[in-house]
């Protein structure tokens, strides 16, 4: 008995992979984003072998995400209209040949930092359309119905390839170095095109409106506006995304400057984070959350966060710096994906492609900035000091706005 409710419980969390157009996508970016996370890491490592400063590192940071804070607000506009299939697969090449370009550029050795920065602001105006582009078409691929469990899997494969990816990408920087990181982030890119060029195409048809795109743009402020709880979760997602996530633009830094350990002790530390955002994620798929809980769930976890980033910044101790990443990486995943499906839920669909745009200019269009700042404070106080700090503050708000939950 008990093992046929286990079955079914296993069932129904991945009951959103019986759709076929989304387990394409799924299986197809569960091996694109380990080639990501891998390309990621060693763009850190490369911009830091260059320079040395963390300045550049934050100025890398910047390039890759701001173009999602500035763009985000008008291509939700634009998705709303258009076909996301093509939108999406339009992404995924423009990634491809991002990759390509510091692959040869690295391996014919005329990369320098200036390259890498331009390449990021490319990657990052790319972003700027996938990542709502990717958030408001699972609906399409699903259905309403099976929209949780699908967001539930997408953060499953994200944060595993979060775990893989930087392990990988350790190894292969001391073994050949960053070139090999970025042809296999090349290779892996075709995984999820294929997927997209295999799917059946959908009977939704894009929106269409003769009104402008200010005034679409503007019945997404409205709808927000009038949401409190909505509010409350993109104020929160934006401390998170200003004072806790550039901690991992910071870890070369940790890895070289701090305990020593090279780019061995880099993907190390990445994949703790990794490992820890994937235990949330699975704790997302496997015990979702009640509707009343997910209202008090993201403050809890921003708070865990903080406090285990203050930990990790104060301690000398390399093994125990990378176990208290596992606790930050699920508070991580933990606060996006209960935020995420929170939101979602209150979004009607002529409105998703516009108001996930802002959702991703909050969450990851905010952390650019900073990530300069933190850059800047890292090499004027010292990266222990500036990842401190952050924490603290980010701990202090979650815990005011928990207090404010009835």
């Amino acid at each position: 008995m008990a093992h046929d409710r286990l079955r079914a419980h296993l069932a129904t969390s991945s009951r959103a992979l019986t759709h076929r157009n989304y387990r394409l996508f799924f299986f197809g970016q569960a091996v694109s984003l380990i080639g990501s996370w891998t390309q990621m890491v060693a763009q850190g490592w490369l911009v830091y072998d260059l320079t040395g400063q963390g300045s550049w590192l934050g100025l890398v940071g910047f390039a890759q995400q701001a173009p999602i804070f500035f763009l985000g607000l008008f291509t939700g506009t634009l998705l709303d209209r258009a076909d996301k299939r093509l939108v999406v697969l339009a992404n995924q090449i423009g990634l491809l040949i991002c990759a390509v370009s510091l692959a040869l550029m690295t391996y014919t050795d005329v990369v320098r930092p200036e390259y890498v920065l331009v390449v990021a602001l490319c990657i990052g105006i790319i972003n700027a359309f996938d990542i709502p582009g990717r958030q408001s078409w699972m609906i399409e691929l699903v259905g309403r119905e099976d929209l949780p469990n699908a967001i539930a899997l997408n953060s499953t494969t994200f944060n595993l390839a979060r775990l893989l990816g930087p392990a990988i990408a350790g190894v292969v920087l001391a073994l050949v170095g960053p070139a090999l990181c970025f042809a296999l982030n090349a290779c892996t890119s075709i995984a999820v095109i294929g997927g997209i060029l295999r799917m059946e195409r959908s009977e939704r048809r894009p929106r269409t409106n003769s009104g402008s795109a200010f005034a679409d743009l503007k019945r997404g402020f409205a709808f927000i506006k009038g949401q409190r709880m909505v509010r409350s979760m993109l104020m929160l997602l934006g401390t998170v995304a200003v004072f806790a996530m550039p901690v991992q633009v910071l870890m070369p830094i940790f890895a070289e400057a701090i305990h020593g350990v090279g780019p061995g002790g880099l993907g190390l530390m990445v994949s703790c984070i990794g490992g820890g955002a994937f235990l949330g994620a699975l704790r997302l798929v496997v015990l979702p959350s009640s509707a009343e809980r997910l209202r008090r769930v993201p403050a809890e976890a921003a708070a865990t966060l903080g406090i285990s980033l203050i930990l990790f910044a104060t301690s000398p101790v390399f093994p125990v710096a990378c176990a208290l990443l596992v606790p930050a990486g699920f508070a991580m995943v933990t606060v996006g994906g209960s935020a995420n499906t929170a939101v979602q839920a209150a979004i009607p669909d002529d409105l998703r492609g516009r108001v996930m745009a802002i959702y991703a200019s909050v969450f990851v269009g905010l952390i650019p900035f900073g990530s300069v700042a933190a850059g800047f404070a890292a090499d004027r106080i010292g990266a222990p000091a500036t990842v401190a700090i952050g924490g603290g503050i980010c701990t202090l708000y979650a815990l005011w706005r928990r207090s404010r939950i009835r």
